[in-house]
């Protein structure tokens, strides 16, 4: 399984049940995963993406941000494959974003205050879960719609 196949079939699992692999355009990218109302998934795997410096990954997640942007999209997760870590452990991959997009995500009114944009990363499938509460995707068969 390739590394976008993998990613679609976590956001199946984890409240995205219309996620699929987006065929790449000229134009504007707008994302490398589509179905995913709202959110922009960019996906960066193999040997590169396994020994990123943070350097690239301010400058993917810049990448992000600017296909979130030109997507319309309220959230833009930036997916990293991590070190000694395949397609099948795609699920404990990196999901990274910036500071203030958390705040906006677990604010209860969905504002931030700072604006801080350091990037925050965390396993993708904890990524889903916040993006689920905080509106996105679909609620999980065991999780309580308030």
């Amino acid at each position: 399984m390739d590394a976008a196949a993998a990613i679609v079939q976590v956001l199946h699992n984890h409240g995205f049940p219309n996620a699929e692999h987006r065929a790449r355009t000229a134009a504007q990218a707008k994302g490398d995963i589509t179905g995913c109302p709202g959110v922009v998934w960019k996906v960066r795997s193999g040997g590169t993406a396994r020994s990123a410096s943070d350097a690239q990954i301010e400058a993917w997640l810049t990448e992000t941000i600017t296909e979130k942007l030109d997507a319309g999209a309220g959230a833009g997760i930036l997916v990293v494959q991590r070190a000694g870590a395949d397609p099948a452990d795609a699920p404990c991959w990196w999901a990274i974003m910036r500071a203030y997009q958390l705040e906006c995500l677990i604010s209860p009114n969905g504002l931030w205050t700072v604006g801080h944009k350091f990037p925050i990363r965390m396993l993708l499938t904890d990524a889903c879960t916040l993006l689920r509460r905080a509106g996105y995707g679909s609620p999980l068969p065991d999780e309580v719609v308030a």
